[in-house]
């Protein structure tokens, strides 16, 4: 293995409860450790230009090279980077909890289905790109609400119906995925 206290670190940060409330997998997906990948996903989303985003190619090896670059990067701050990854989800378990990577139906006014990968690169690093603003005064409501609110509008957001959903490879999602949930959540 590459770096065995690399990948303990993100394993710990994958049981992470709050973390684990608001992705909701099924018994197999964590059977096959896709909160570890998911952890990964995070950072790789977070701590790439878009220019190498745009020309990623396949996403597991776009996860792979960005594992190997982190893994290896010894200025790679992992107090930091796994301050952000908690307080961001820590934050969205108190705003949406098991929702936040649901679909948004406007109709019914609540969410529905299951965990939506496309969401999760959204939103998270969204909310993570712009963590200080939405974090700032959180313990009054109002912040929350708007919070909520957008969160909701990813759902009807015209770029990420066109490229959500299944059969839309990572390499057609992530380019346009990440600016969006990055001007989505800007204050």
């Amino acid at each position: 293995m590459l770096n065995v206290d690399f990948y303990r670190w993100v394993v710990s940060l994958a049981i992470n409860p709050q973390f684990l409330d608001c992705i909701t997998m099924t018994e197999r997906k964590e059977r096959e450790q896709y909160h570890v990948e998911l952890v990964l996903r995070f950072f790789a989303s977070l701590l790439t230009g878009q220019e190498e985003i745009a020309k990623m190619g396949d996403m597991g090896e776009f996860l792979t090279r960005r594992m190997y670059s982190f893994a290896e990067d010894s200025s790679f701050d992992r107090e930091r980077m796994g301050a952000q990854f908690t307080r961001t989800f820590d934050l969205l378990d108190i705003v949406t909890g098991d929702d936040t990577f649901r679909r948004y139906d406007q109709t019914r006014g609540q969410h529905v289905g299951g965990f939506s990968i496309s969401a999760f690169e959204v939103i998270s690093t969204g909310v993570a790109h712009h963590l200080d603003h939405w974090a700032a005064g959180f313990t009054n409501e109002e912040p929350q609400e708007e919070l909520r609110a957008r969160i909701q509008s990813v759902w009807s957001n015209p770029i990420f119906q066109r490229r959500s959903g299944s059969g839309v490879r990572g390499s057609e999602r992530l380019p346009y995925l990440v600016p969006l949930g990055i001007s989505i959540f800007a204050p």
